[in-house]
């Protein structure tokens, strides 16, 4: 669908390519136009009223793109700038298993999740599941599950955006 400045924009062509025309052939003294007295001050006319809705319309659509134009070249340079990297869930598993003195053996004995998905889990091969967060605020307490749901949300997320930007 077309934003208002663009439909602003094209009515504005519409409305000047005939005065305009009628002003380059009087101008040029075109005879073979016979445009009679009464039409050529008609057109005149209304191009001496529309000009001024006209020319501003078209410095508002080029004002238009060159905010969108800043604000997205912004928006990039401010990312880029940031430099933010996620990680995978697992990888902040594992560094917190590691800080606690958690072997993924423990964690399998304690949650009752096998060590092989717990290890795909940490090593980004499979997703943190609810039922993974729960068995982990089982054995890390002062981690909700909510947290790693959270965490692995916003990292689907951000792939997502990655995968579109690219």
């Amino acid at each position: 669908m077309l934003s208002p400045f663009a439909i602003a924009y094209i009515a504005g062509i519409f409305i000047s390519g005939v005065p305009l025309l009628a002003m380059v052939m009087i101008i040029n003294g075109d005879k073979d136009a016979k445009m009679p007295d009464r039409m050529t001050n008609l057109i005149l006319f209304s191009w001496s009223i529309l000009w001024p809705i006209f020319i501003p319309g078209v410095v508002i659509v080029v004002i238009f793109a060159f905010v969108k134009f800043v604000v997205k070249s912004i928006i990039k340079k401010r990312s880029d700038f940031m430099g933010i990297q996620m990680v995978f869930p697992g990888s902040i598993v594992k560094e917190y298993l590691e800080q606690n003195n958690i072997t993924q053996k423990i964690l399998a004995d304690k949650s009752g999740i096998s060590e092989e998905s717990i290890s795909n889990v940490l090593n980004g091969n499979s997703i943190l599941t609810e039922d993974f967060a729960l068995a982990l605020e089982k054995v890390i307490p002062e981690v909700p599950a909510s947290y790693w749901l959270n965490y692995e949300s916003k990292y689907r997320e951000y792939l997502a955006r990655n995968k579109s930007n690219h």
